[in-house]
């Protein structure tokens, strides 16, 4: 009688086991059916969210916009970007490269998608800023660096004596051998600008650093080096602006007036 309860149990145990194992076994199977069904869901959607782009996405106009530079037609032939072409599948930064390096009117360019049908160019003329003299040339460069036009023949551009160039090609923005070089540069007339001191017609440079600036052709300032450059510089405006005449003219350091508190006014005669 204990044998038989013993195996009645045994068989009860084993019985158990299986149905155990049934049910994991179709978990599984129902885990993998669910998994199947969502990746043949998601590839269906993706088809017809890529179909769906390709036809509701397709390019109708095309504008440009901003400075007038050269023919429109003729910007958006050197984009490479034609009516049909699917909006979201053009690379904007791949556009705007091209049209900056291709087209040397253009400073700036920004690629703007409307969706669902527009696509805008609208792009910033390049402007002579600032001239660059160089084996008795002047290379002529704008507010961000692009190379454009080189001749001998000077223009009414801040001139830059002593820059020191690496290399430079029309269309294409210039290399400083100091990579810091054309920021500084930038930041410096934005300066001079904020504090009334926009007349600049000259600047020298010693090993990348400012040391003398010809302002409106009448006075020469010292700022010695780059260093302290906002204090200096609102120094001089100081000067120029309140204690000079409009048509004084001379020479003016202000290069140790940061450490000394002192600058130095030499009018010529």
């Amino acid at each position: 009688m204990k044998k038989y309860q013993k195996n009645k149990k045994k068989s009860l145990k084993i019985r158990k086991d299986k149905n155990r194992k049934k049910k994991i076994i179709f978990g599984h199977y129902r885990i993998k059916l669910i998994m199947t069904y969502f990746i043949i869901f998601c590839l269906i959607s993706s088809i017809c969210i890529f179909l769906s782009s390709a036809v509701l996405l397709k390019i109708n106009e095309i504008d440009v916009l901003g400075d007038e530079i050269c023919d429109s037609n003729f910007l958006i032939e050197k984009s490479g970007i034609k009516i049909g072409d699917n909006l979201l599948f053009i690379n904007s930064k791949y556009v705007k490269n091209k049209l900056e390096r291709e087209v040397p009117e253009i400073d700036t360019v920004e690629i703007i998608k409307r969706f669902p049908n527009k696509f805008v160019i609208n792009v910033r003329s390049a402007k002579k800023t600032f001239a660059i003299k160089s084996n008795e040339k002047y290379i002529f460069i704008s507010e961000k660096g692009k190379v454009l036009e080189i001749s001998d023949i000077v223009d009414d551009v801040v001139i830059l004596n002593g820059a020191p160039l690496e290399s430079f090609e029309i269309g294409k923005e210039i290399v400083f051998k100091d990579k810091s070089f054309m920021r500084n540069l930038l930041e410096f007339t934005e300066k001079m600008k904020n504090n009334n001191l926009s007349k600049i017609t000259e600047i020298n440079f010693n090993n990348g650093c400012y040391i003398y600036i010809n302002y409106d052709n009448r006075i020469k300032i010292n700022f010695g080096y780059y260093e302290n450059i906002d204090y200096k510089i609102k120094t001089a405006a100081e000067i120029i602006n309140n204690k000079l005449g409009v048509a004084e003219s001379g020479k003016l350091d202000v290069s140790e007036v940061f450490k000394e508190n002192r600058s130095y006014f030499t009018p010529s005669y």
